[in-house]
Parts: structure tokens; sequence; C-alpha cells
């Protein structure tokens, strides 16, 4: 059986003739629901200071399963403040527990 390989972002996806199949190029990494609502907890606390206008929006865990790098990072939600004038991408780095805020662009 052939099977063309397509890289797309970070992922690698195999098609063959039953269809598509999404395959990884490293193995998942361990990442849990309590590890994304911990990630979040930590980016509201720095984000949506005072007011109550932040809001911390988590992924869920097949899809940030889904956006999971080779490096073992993984996009686990997002946060919108300031009435939806700034929101950031929140990124877990699952083997360390870094959290980052990445600003999202501008559309």
């Amino acid at each position: 059986m052939s099977a063309a390989v397509l890289e797309s972002h970070h992922l690698l996806c195999w098609v063959d003739i039953d269809g598509w199949s999404v395959g990884r190029d490293m193995a998942d990494p361990d990442l849990t629901e309590e590890q994304i609502a911990a990630a979040m907890a930590r980016a509201d606390r720095r984000v949506c200071l005072g007011s109550g206008r932040g809001f911390a929006l988590p992924y869920r865990l097949e899809d940030a399963l889904m956006s999971c790098t080779p490096q073992g990072r993984c996009m686990v939600g997002w946060i919108v403040s300031r009435g939806g004038r700034e929101s950031w991408d929140v990124w877990l780095e699952v083997n360390t527990g870094l959290v980052k805020r990445i600003p999202q662009a501008k559309a």
C-alpha cells in the first residue's frame, strides 16, 4: 500500500486508499484537562486583573492535542480582555509547565 505524506503546519498527515488519517511525528505529550485548566488559570491571573472584563476560553483536550508541536508545546486556549480589544493565545510547554501568552494578530 502506498501512502503520500503531506506536511501541514506541524502535523504529518498520511493519505492512503482508505482516505485521510492523521498521524504525528512524535508521541503525543501527556497533556491532561487538569493541566489545561491550571495553565488557563495562570494566564487569566496575569491578564484579567480587576474589573472582571477578561475571559479565559480553554480548548477541549482533543483540540489542544491537535495543536501540539514536536517540541511538546500545545496551544491550550485563548484569553480576551479589555472588551475584546486585546486577545492572546495561551501555550503550555507540557514537560516543564511553562505558560506563555502570545498576542493574537489584529484582524
